[in-house]
């Protein structure tokens, strides 16, 4: 009983919605919707700590397990929200796997609705067309990758780091 209600007091889901992930072997990419003032970084810090804490008992080992903060951006326009679940979605393309086989993203819950049912898509499908196959998230991400632009103008926010 005791456990349960630290599980219940530490979920940040009123706080924070996540609408996109990739887990990577060296780095994650979220795509986070903040709805109070504080969420993010109340739950980067519940990320970091709990990982850190199973890493280094894991390990035996002591001490910080990241080199710095997270970094962040905000998202103010729709085509930057649409660009960057399309750049965290192709992450594993480098990796040889195929997207859609991808088990460590949301990119199942968007073409498929496989997934956790946490992940917000809607903010991001509402765009798209499920009936017009031209017109699909499916197609945005994996056929128009020469037509995107450059990333660097979407993602990080070098002033906030």
């Amino acid at each position: 009983p005791l456990l349960r209600i630290n599980i219940v007091n530490n979920n940040l889901s009123e706080e924070v919605s996540l609408l996109a992930y990739c887990l990577m072997p060296n780095h994650f990419h979220m795509l986070l919707h903040q709805k109070t003032n504080d969420g993010i970084p109340k739950l980067m810090k519940q990320i970091a700590t709990a990982y850190a804490m199973y890493f280094n008992k894991r390990y035996e080992r002591v001490g910080p397990l990241f080199q710095g903060i997270y970094k962040a951006v905000m998202v103010t326009t729709d085509e930057q929200l649409l660009h960057l679940s399309r750049y965290i979605h192709l992450n594993p393309i480098d990796r040889g796997v195929s997207l859609q086989d991808f088990q460590w993203s949301s990119y199942k819950k968007y073409i498929k609705n496989e997934g956790p049912g946490w992940v917000k898509t809607s903010p991001i499908l509402d765009f798209f067309n499920s009936q017009n196959p031209n017109f699909s998230y499916e197609n945005f991400v994996e056929k128009s990758i020469e037509e995107s632009p450059t990333i660097s103008q979407l993602t990080l926010d070098r002033d906030t780091l």
